[in-house]
């Protein structure tokens, strides 16, 4: 049986939000990253430019490194997830871990979400600048 008395309902239930709330934008994240990786696929097959080589190579490793980041990132929310299931609330000091295991993970989550709309930022007016060039 659960024990959750140490923890107040609401205190419980914002945490459980928290962590749906981030597994819901580690999806996302995760579509938008594969819809990213096609879209650079399609640069390669119609319209690559050898000048971009390298541009190209770059794109296609941070794209990788979202995918490994938001892998941890959902490890770490499953391993968290998991302590509101188990009776690790029963005192005090695991309330803390838990606490602290939050706070550190919303930084990450924070970090990662800001990093990848950076990536999102530059891919595009990447593609843009590309398509550009193919117009002109």
């Amino acid at each position: 049986m659960n024990n959750h008395n140490n923890i107040p309902g609401r205190e419980l239930k914002k945490f459980q939000f928290e962590i749906e709330s981030w597994k819901q934008l580690l999806n996302s994240q995760m579509e938008e990253n594969v819809l990213m990786k096609i879209r650079l696929s399609g640069i390669l097959k119609n319209n690559f430019n050898p000048n971009c080589l390298e541009e190209i190579e770059a794109f296609q490793s941070q794209f990788i490194s979202e995918d490994e980041i938001i892998y941890l990132l959902r490890k770490d929310i499953a391993g968290l997830y998991d302590l509101f299931t188990n009776d690790l609330f029963a005192n005090r000091q695991a309330i803390k871990t838990v606490e602290r295991k939050l706070a550190t993970l919303h930084n990450d989550m924070i970090t990662s979400a800001n990093n990848f709309n950076s990536l999102k930022l530059a891919f595009n007016n990447f593609e843009n600048e590309i398509n550009r060039k193919i117009e002109i």
